[in-house]
């Protein structure tokens, strides 16, 4: 059975990508693209907030919370 991809709304990513933290998919659109709509900067107190400040420190995003892959 072929199971058909699908793809962020926002910006197109393939989701649910294995390896790609990006891809996760967020009803419909991925979590780089979520997390960017959702960062409210380093004081932001939400999990989702801190889980993209994590990932800012990590690299893998830029200071304004934007995906860098």
């Amino acid at each position: 059975m072929k199971v058909s991809k699908t793809y962020c709304s926002m910006c197109g990513r393939e989701l649910n990508v294995k390896g790609d933290i990006f891809s996760t998919d967020c009803a419909g659109d991925c979590w780089g693209c979520v997390g960017e709509c959702e960062y409210d900067g380093p004081n932001g107190e939400n999990e989702w907030n801190m889980q993209v400040y994590d990932e800012i420190k990590k690299d893998k995003r830029d200071n304004r919370g934007k995906p860098l892959s």
